[in-house]
């Protein structure tokens, strides 16, 4: 948002981008903190901090930035362990009882491993499909999930579901 002005006032600088949904159209603006604190009506604006403009760590296998993580629980994929290891260790400490992470050791082998991974893959692939209304595309993601859930299961697991 350079060299922005606010689209209200017209004279502070745009820091924020708000999102405004009526009816189900979605409506963004550039707004200076002033005008966005009163567009708010008293609800709390996220305010980026001078730390969230650092380049943020993602995991290179399903693309999960480490911030979600941290905000969610949640981590994307397996190999998010790995990739944020040294970031979540006191997180998974409070969480679990334990900063380790053991689902690779209870995976009876690396075809199962991969077959997760791909599954992620797919579901990611799926979700942006869906909502690009690629119902085409959706379609072929979902079957190849569903061969990939039969084989999991001829294998004997299903994890990360």
């Amino acid at each position: 948002m350079q060299n922005r002005y606010c689209e209200i006032c017209g004279e502070r600088p745009a820091e924020i981008e708000y999102i405004e949904v009526i009816r189900g159209k979605k409506r963004l603006l550039h707004l200076c903190k002033v005008c966005a604190e009163k567009q708010a009506n008293g609800l709390r604006i996220l305010v980026p901090e001078e730390e969230s403009e650092k380049i943020e760590i993602t995991c290179p296998e399903c693309g999960t930035p480490l911030s979600y993580v941290k905000t969610a629980l949640r981590v994307g994929c397996p190999v998010c362990y790995n990739v944020f290891e040294g970031e979540i260790k006191d997180l998974l400490k409070k969480l679990q009882g334990s900063s380790t992470f053991s689902v690779h050791e209870d995976l009876k082998s690396s075809e199962e491993k991969d077959l997760i991974v791909i599954k992620h893959r797919l579901k990611k692939e799926l979700e942006k499909a869906v909502e690009s209304e690629d119902f085409e595309k959706a379609a072929r993601l979902r079957d190849e999930i569903n061969e990939i859930d039969r084989r999991l299961k001829w294998l004997g697991s299903n994890p990360l579901d």
